[in-house]
């Protein structure tokens, strides 16, 4: 389907379009536009299309100082300069992305039951350092240790109770961008054609992607799998009452898209209650090592500012009209102490 013109100017302020413009990615060449949402299979995509185009991913995420744990998560840490993303693009090849219409605008998406379950579980359960202490006070702690399947569906109930309190109290602007509405993310009406790609039909997304790349003279290759969840989405494990919250929160999203008010579909896999502990002690012992590279990343950062700004000062010193004038009176005194 086919949208309006945007101009640029009227997404500025939207807390929501922006973040999904910053972690979207442009390939001129091919004419292909990926906005981002987050947990919908967006890292995946990204890394497929950055490899289709010729970027070597693992090699230049493998020394990533993001703060998730495994390598193939890191594709939105801006140190890496990883081609095509939204940050590294010019303002030419922006306007180009938000205005033309011989685009094809991809929009990940996914049914919000799954994807409340699946930010919550790889983000929070297993806790990841970069994320464990992002929740605001009204969200309970978990505990040391999780003792069963049973216990990982209360703890997500009570979860999705604090989630929206928070929300009703405020707005999702409050909480990770893991959890804001997909509509509101996806708001911006594309200029071009626009291909939703839904996480449950992927595969016929995907193909539809490959033959517009193929269009337009590049092999896609295979598409990997690339990010294997500790705990994969189960709909046993959202309780009644957390289903009903769910579907308050994103009534939205549901009928934006025509999702059933129901649960999903399960994965095929199981919950390892052993493997999650270990991830959860694993991550616990990294966040050690992650708070002391992020504050050492902070400090050499607040030092490059300062030598920059030193530097500044310097230049416009050295090219002020006082230093010109008094550079005889330091030659005679250079000549006189030597």
């Amino acid at each position: 389907m086919a949208g309006n013109v945007t101009p640029m100017m009227q997404i500025d302020g939207d807390p929501y379009v922006d973040h999904s413009l910053r972690t979207s990615m442009f390939f001129p060449a091919t004419r292909l536009f990926v906005a981002g949402n987050p947990k919908a299979a967006g890292t995946m995509l990204r890394w497929w299309l950055l490899s289709a185009h010729g970027v070597d991913v693992g090699a230049r995420t493998a020394e990533s100082w993001w703060g998730e744990s495994a390598p193939f998560q890191t594709v939105w840490d801006p140190g890496v300069d990883l081609d095509f993303a939204w940050g590294d693009l010019s303002d030419s090849q922006r306007e180009d992305a938000l205005t033309s219409t011989d685009l094809l605008t991809v929009h990940p998406v996914r049914h919000p039951v799954s994807r409340l379950f699946s930010a919550w579980s790889g983000k929070y359960l297993i806790g990841e350092p970069h994320y464990t202490e992002r929740l605001a006070a009204e969200f309970h702690p978990l505990p040391e240790t999780i003792g069963s399947e049973g216990q990982i569906s209360e703890l997500f109930e009570r979860f999705v109770a604090d989630l929206h309190q928070v929300v009703e109290a405020g707005d999702f602007a409050a909480v990770d961008v893991h959890f804001w509405p997909q509509h509101r993310l996806l708001g911006r009406p594309a200029s071009g054609d626009v291909l939703e790609l839904r996480q449950e039909t992927m595969r016929e997304g995907l193909d539809t992607i490959a033959q517009h790349l193929l269009a337009h003279e590049l092999d896609p290759g295979e598409p990997l799998r690339i990010n294997e969840t500790v705990v994969p989405y189960r709909a046993e494990l959202v309780s009644d009452a957390a289903l009903k919250l769910t579907c308050e929160l994103y009534t939205a999203d549901f009928a934006r898209w025509g999702y059933a008010l129901e649960r999903p579909s399960s994965s095929s896999r199981t919950v390892n209650v052993d493997w999650v502990n270990d991830v959860r002690g694993r991550n616990r012992r990294y966040g050690v090592l992650h708070r002391a590279l992020m504050q050492l990343r902070h400090e050499n950062d607040s030092l490059r500012g300062e030598i920059g700004h030193l530097r500044g000062r310097e230049h416009e010193l050295l090219d002020s009209t006082s230093w010109k004038v008094t550079g005889p009176l330091r030659w005679v005194s250079d000549k006189t102490k030597r």
